[in-house]
């Protein structure tokens, strides 16, 4: 299913004998799901045999299958973090990276072949590119015919104002608007202008990475919004990134833990905070777009609890 050969820019970011030249690390975030972890590292390992690792494992150590793959491996380093946070676990382990590129990957997702090369085929391509994001094709869910209906009527009522080089088909990929809008489509296939990045499909210089000053470490929880809240100091500086849509992955949504979990009230007042300090950078104006997000969360919520 995600058997794509690299071809054009893909392939020549590969050398003659077939290597990877740039020093990249791939870093997978990871909390209390060791098995799902286990089973993503095997994957990845089927495709860059190769290539250096880290786990930013939160919460329980790693168990008997996985630290044994790790001792026998010998390039995968283990970053573990006995309490959770995704953001803080995200800047340890990218800051005290040796590589020159990084690549997040979330611990329910697999790459298809050409993932990597695809990442790094944008970023080389334009050294005003600061990070680019791929493509998720969610396996075991997908958007309502009535839910794409009603994005498609919003990205067109409320996203006249985005540039052209942002859409793919006519679809905004992943944009924040100065009203605090948040678009996000990364499933389709093509290449667009972002400043709102997928964080679980994303790579970036960490030279680029160390001077924006990493993720916003007040994010907690659920930690939403810290990739565009990223996205909007890179865009402060006169840099955005690029939608990459051949580089894919195929999204295995777990049913049960990661550093997000969190339920009820708390997972709530962890939304809202978030929300407040992607504001922050949006500006006092982006709580007009947030309103509607809050109150559908806000609604959500009730009918959980």
């Amino acid at each position: 299913m995600c058997d794509i050969m690299c071809s054009g820019d893909v392939a020549a970011n590969r050398a003659a004998d077939g290597t990877i030249p740039d020093r990249c690390e791939i870093i997978i975030p990871s909390y209390n799901r060791p098995q799902r972890l286990y089973e993503t590292v095997r994957a990845v390992r089927h495709i860059y045999p190769d290539m250096p690792l880290c786990l930013a494992v939160q919460g329980e150590a790693a168990h008997d299958d996985l630290a044994a793959l790790v001792a026998r491996d010998g390039r995968i380093r283990l970053d573990h973090h006995r309490e959770p946070g995704v953001v803080s676990a995200l800047n340890t382990s990218i800051t005290s990276s040796t590589a020159d590129v990084v690549l997040l990957l979330d611990d329910d997702a697999v790459p298809c072949v050409g993932w990597l090369e695809a990442h790094l085929a944008a970023l080389n391509s334009d050294s005003r590119i600061a990070y680019t994001s791929g493509r998720e094709v969610n396996v075991t869910q997908s958007r309502s015919a009535i839910s794409e209906v009603l994005r498609i009527g919003a990205e067109k009522l409320l996203g006249f104002l985005v540039p052209v080089e942002c859409r793919v088909n006519g679809r905004i990929i992943g944009w924040t608007t100065r009203f605090g809008l948040i678009f996000t489509n990364f499933c389709h296939p093509g290449r667009a202008r972002i400043n709102a990045p997928m964080e679980g499909n994303f790579a970036t210089r960490t030279a680029d990475f160390r001077a924006v000053g990493g993720f916003d470490p007040r994010f907690i929880g659920n930690a939403w919004g810290y990739g565009a809240e990223l996205g909007q100091r890179f865009e402060r500086q006169g840099r955005t990134g690029a939608y990459v849509g051949d580089a894919i992955i195929l999204h295995y949504p777990h049913p049960s833990g990661g550093s997000r979990a969190r339920k009820g009230n708390t997972w709530y007042f962890d939304f809202l905070r978030n929300n407040a300090i992607l504001i922050e950078s949006i500006g006092a104006f982006g709580w007009a777009g947030a309103a509607p997000r809050l109150i559908k969360r806000y609604v959500q919520n009730l009918r959980l609890t």
